[in-house]
């Protein structure tokens, strides 16, 4: 499978805030297991079933500018692609860069926080501008504001750096903060900050404290990226990577009613990570049309390995809506009872607990 690496590096300093306060509890990692959850109505079925794979795409950014913020005197920024600050400043900036098709784009301009360039409105909550560009931030959010709550933390969190990503295809995103100098939170939302939250990801590990948030977005979904603490204790300087590969959301379709699948997941990538266990295996995504009415058990009794299923209503963006580890304290593999309503789809993910759990799975769903 073609995976996208990074290809372009941005220094960010100063800016505003990220908007307003998120307070949608999402799971985050370590989260409890939920062993027999029932959902709601989805909506209707996802994208084509046939797993394609993009090419790779590199992209290279240089960018300075000058921005004067509301609450500082001034701020020096050399970011990727535009800044924005939550004042009334203007930040200018020019970029150059390689797009998902390989074309090669250079541009310049101003911008004003909260105002309309070139036909792209940007939000006055965006700090940084990284446009459909994938490549490594660094900044530091220690003259910004908290601004925002990150939703898979008991806490407030603290200062916080918003940024406005733009996805290049349909894909797998990852935004992670390793090497970061302080104790991260890192959490979206689409398409701009107070909006619905598509993840949030607070510890890679017990003993690594930076965070790895992955998500499908589709092409062209505008996201805000948010960089946060832990706490009001936590901010300082930060790295900030995207990156991905293209692919549909869905790899299997197994139409409506009674069904049975099977294969493995060793070779396949790491495309999300469960909200109710260790992330980093490999995984596998179906998806399955209700029949009728009732509630319907999906198992992955028979696997071979210590496994993890999560549900996503239609199509695999947003946040799960339903997560199991294990059946039982003995039983490693994993079960759910979803009620989704006739006619309505759900999107299903066989992962494992944590990088090592791979193997052989059996997928079932069965009346109850």
């Amino acid at each position: 499978m073609t995976q996208w690496r990074v290809a372009a590096v941005a220094v960010v300093l100063g800016g505003g805030g990220c908007g307003d306060d998120v307070a949608t509890p999402v799971g985050g990692s370590g989260s409890p297991d939920t062993d027999a959850t029932t959902i709601g109505t989805s909506s209707t079925a996802g994208p084509d079933s046939t797993t394609s794979v993009g090419s790779a795409s590199t992209s290279t950014t240089a960018a300075t500018g000058s921005s004067t913020d509301a609450a500082d005197s001034s701020d020096a920024s050399s970011a990727t692609g535009r800044a924005s600050s939550s004042g009334s400043g203007t930040d200018t900036g020019t970029s150059t860069g390689t797009s998902a098709a390989g074309s090669t784009d250079t541009g310049s301009g101003s911008e004003t926080s909260g105002s309309e360039s070139g036909g792209e409105l940007v939000s006055a909550c965006v700090d940084i501008d990284l446009g459909s560009t994938l490549g490594v931030t660094l900044g530091t959010t220690s003259p910004l504001a908290d601004d925002g709550d990150p939703p898979c933390i008991p806490g407030v969190g603290g200062r916080d750096a918003g940024h406005r990503f733009v996805a290049p295809a349909d894909g797998f995103y990852v935004f992670e903060t390793a090497n970061s100098a302080f104790d991260t939170v890192v959490y979206a939302m689409t398409p701009s900050c107070g909006d619905t939250p598509i993840g949030c990801q607070d510890d890679v590990g017990l003993a690594d404290t930076t965070s790895r948030l992955q998500a499908f977005v589709a092409d062209g979904q505008e996201t805000v990226v948010v960089v946060d603490g832990w706490d009001d204790t936590q901010f300082g300087p930060y790295t900030l990577t995207v990156d991905g590969f293209f692919e549909p959301c869905v790899g299997e379709d197994l139409g409506s009613g009674a069904a049975m699948t099977t294969g493995t997941t060793v070779g396949q990538p790491d495309r999300l990570a469960p909200p109710c266990a260790l992330a980093g295996a490999p995984d596998w995504i179906v998806r399955w049309t209700a029949p009728d009415d009732g509630g319907w058990i999906v198992s992955t009794f028979g696997s071979s390995f210590d496994t993890v299923l999560y549900v996503y209503e239609g199509e695999c963006t947003g946040v799960p809506i339903a997560c199991n580890d294990d059946e039982s304290v003995v039983v490693l593999t994993s079960e759910l009872l979803v009620t989704p309503g006739m006619g309505n789809t759900i999107t299903v993910v066989v992962d494992g607990y944590g990088p090592t759990a791979q193997g052989d799975y059996v997928l079932s769903f069965s009346p109850l």
